[in-house]
């Protein structure tokens, strides 16, 4: 499964919070950047995401920061 895989974030994410929340966490995060819901991003599309969700704080900050540092640490 791949970083920029909307499924990994889900997966992630799922840990800690409840498939409906997790879903609107989501779907609110890539509304507010201005994308349409897919399943592969670019990796900007996905820094852009996890920025957005770094802001929800709690444990959306807590998974988007750990993702985000694997995504810089590939390269």
């Amino acid at each position: 499964m791949d970083l920029c895989e909307l499924s990994f974030v889900k997966k992630k994410l799922g840990r800690f919070l409840r498939n409906d929340v997790l879903e609107g966490v989501i779907k609110q995060a890539i509304s507010e950047c201005g994308l349409i819901e897919k399943n592969d991003y670019s990796v900007e599309e996905m820094h852009k995401i996890l920025e957005r969700m770094i802001g929800f704080g709690g444990f959306c900050e807590l998974v988007a920061r750990n993702i985000k540092a694997r995504l810089i640490l590939r390269k």
